[in-house]
């Protein structure tokens, strides 16, 4: 990796104010994004200072990547409010700092603030609320369609996930294409091969077998958990022996369809729910497993994946965004 560049002689340090909702509520692969975006510029350019804006209470196991920064809170944050928030033109994060003290706002979770006078950067993680809408809710659909488009048109950059996620940004507001770089989200160092005696341990905790395929997401139609049962089925009539399928991940939407194909198939025994997984023993669930099973119908970029890839485990993935 390259070094990052020195502070410039005789300039103040950089403030840089950051949307961090998402990760102080352990919040799946944003709360991610906004975790490894902090620690990484906290590693990157330590000349500058970093704040925290958060619309939420904090999770009891605070990430220790967004400790000791200041925090500006909004308690009761939820995505009612953000929407009458967005209905009544009122910004749906007020930053404590005077913004003429920062440098720059970073909307790390579709929507920005209304900031006269404060350049806003704007990540994109993907665009299906607008072009999948059957894989959100009702009011997060809602909430998505209209934050969206107005942090497009105020952002100064915007930062897309993917290919895939620029091409959809940019067919749908073609006055984004000079605005909108591919940003790759990384992995974070703790994901790489683990050592036997962990695996054996976490393996213990969990109860698996010796030998496991595994999936990690939170059950909803958008992950394509449906295909699983398929997949199972079809390696059982071909090896009777066939490994079960481990599934890490809370319930979501639309779970319910899921659950009721599961108990009516031949093969539910081979398909089983963990639940959500404590964090800490993902890099260990991943290096233990045969192959990692991702046929999401859609992803704006997939951060399982990569942290199976990472963990030295085979990846099978459908083929799509």
């Amino acid at each position: 990796m390259t070094q990052p560049p020195p502070p410039a002689g005789g300039q103040p340090a950089r403030t840089v104010l950051i949307d961090a909702s998402a990760a102080f509520q352990q919040l799946g692969g944003i709360a991610r994004y906004q975790r490894g975006l902090v620690a990484g510029l906290r590693r990157w350019r330590p000349d500058w200072q970093i704040a925290l804006a958060a619309d939420c209470v904090a999770h009891p196991k605070l990430p220790p990547e967004l400790a000791g920064l200041p925090v500006h809170w909004q308690p009761g944050g939820n995505k009612l409010r953000r929407l009458r928030d967005l209905l009544s033109h009122r910004p749906p994060v007020r930053p404590s700092l005077d913004p003429a003290g920062c440098d720059l706002f970073h909307a790390t979770d579709f929507s920005a603030p209304r900031l006269p006078g404060l350049p806003v950067v704007v990540t994109i993680h993907d665009l299906t609320a607008i072009t999948h809408p059957q894989f959100h809710q009702p009011l997060h659909r809602l909430h998505l369609r209209l934050a969206i488009p107005p942090a497009c048109r105020q952002a100064a950059k915007i930062l897309c996930d993917s290919a895939a996620t620029r091409e959809d940004l940019v067919q749908l507001f073609p006055e984004t294409a000079d605005r909108a770089t591919v940003v790759y989200p990384g992995v974070e160092p703790r994901f790489a091969p683990q050592a036997a005696a962990t695996i054996v341990a976490v393996r213990a905790r969990y109860d698996l077998p010796g030998q496991y395929l595994l999936s990690v997401g939170t059950i909803e139609p958008r992950k394509g958990h449906r295909a699983l049962i398929e997949l199972q089925r079809s390696l059982r009539a071909l090896q009777p022996g066939s490994p079960p399928l481990y599934i890490a991940g809370p319930l979501g939407w639309k779970a319910a369809p899921f659950l009721a194909a599961l108990e009516r198939s031949p093969v539910r025994g081979l398909v089983r729910l963990l639940g959500p997984v404590d964090d800490d023993d993902l890099p260990a669930l991943y290096s233990g497993a045969l192959a990692f099973l991702f046929p999401s119908l859609y992803e704006g970029f997939g951060l399982p994946a990569l942290e199976a890839m990472a963990c030295g485990t085979p990846v099978i993935a459908s083929r799509t965004a």
